[in-house]
């Protein structure tokens, strides 16, 4: 009578094995199934009287490294952007990295900045805040000096909330040389998925 244990194990393991915690692997698929391709947004804008301009780029982000598995094999931290998640944790909380905090059916974007300051002089930058569709983000690190002809690219954000190609607006607030400065830098599509 010993078979009977041993086939409701078997039959509860096969059953189980469906099942699973892990992000799904490959490119995401849009209607019909077909897999949606991220465009490359760019913009430009000039802060500090034409001294310091900021590139922002949205590109396609690497999903394999957004599925919670860090380099170290494990789950990696981030900053939680987005509508807080049950259990009551707010925005902005360090939280390991899951893929059921996406809901957006386009695929992962990476945001990436480019500071120049084509001045004479060199310029202390405070990185306040990034605030778009995307998420509002925190700039790491938060502050550079920025020599002459010199450029800064701050550490790049990630966004699982996805791009559909239309235009984004993304806010910058930088504080330079202890002058606050906000601008709004309009995205548009650079090259087509």
């Amino acid at each position: 009578m010993q078979t009977r244990p041993l086939l409701f194990t078997f039959l509860l393991a096969l059953a189980l094995s469906g099942c699973s915690d892990a992000p799904r692997r490959g490119p995401r698929s849009g209607p019909m199934g077909s897999p949606q391709a991220t465009p490359t947004l760019t913009a430009q804008e000039s802060f500090s009287d034409g001294q310091l301009i900021v590139q922002a780029i949205v590109s396609p982000g690497d999903e394999a490294r957004m599925g919670g598995r860090g380099p170290g094999g494990g789950g990696s931290r981030r900053r939680h952007m987005g509508p807080p998640p049950e259990g009551g944790e707010g925005e902005g909380e360090d939280m390991p990295q899951r893929s059921h905090f996406n809901d957006s059916p386009m695929p992962p974007v990476v945001l990436k900045l480019h500071v120049t300051n084509q001045g004479s002089t060199p310029l202390n930058v405070v990185f306040v805040e990034c605030n778009s569709a995307l998420g509002n983000f925190g700039i790491r690190p938060e502050r550079a000096t920025i020599q002459p002809g010199q450029s800064v690219d701050p550490d790049r954000m990630t966004s699982l909330l996805g791009v559909s190609g239309e235009d984004l607006p993304v806010t910058v607030t930088l504080k330079i040389n202890g002058k606050t400065e906000k601008r709004t830098l309009t995205l548009h599509v650079t090259s087509a998925p």
